[in-house]
């Protein structure tokens, strides 16, 4: 685990996933019913292939595995590649549930995400 990752579980219960390509960092919203998906980066280098497919995978998997319902995620549009962010969630089946300032909010019912996946771990 990472020194990062350390201090954000200690200091929100947030949990954090980490490869050498990308990470994201998560938690269980609403009685566990939404997995919030609070940050996450793939490396330049990487995006828009496997390994993109492979983060998406790890965050589907957690929901399954903690028998949540629903995935959210915010975007900050004021963030470089915000318009890229955006658009590669709207393309998973994401929806616009909100939007407020410069932060969009968006989410997916699991069940409207049939692609086979890992366990998340």
């Amino acid at each position: 685990m990472s020194l990062y990752a350390e201090y954000m579980l200690e200091r929100e219960d947030i949990q954090t996933v980490e490869t050498e390509e990308f990470f994201f960092t998560w938690g269980l919203a609403d009685d566990g019913k939404v997995l919030e998906v609070y940050d996450a980066f793939v490396k330049s280098t990487c995006r828009g292939g496997e390994v993109s497919s492979e983060m998406v995978g790890r965050i589907v998997g957690l929901v399954k595995v903690n028998e949540a319902k629903y995935v959210r995620a915010q975007v900050d549009t004021n963030t470089n590649h915000s318009a890229r962010s955006l658009r590669f969630i709207l393309e998973l089946g994401f929806s616009v549930i909100g939007a407020h300032q410069n932060v969009v909010t968006l989410s997916i019912d699991i069940k409207h995400y049939n692609k086979d996946v890992s366990d998340g771990r």
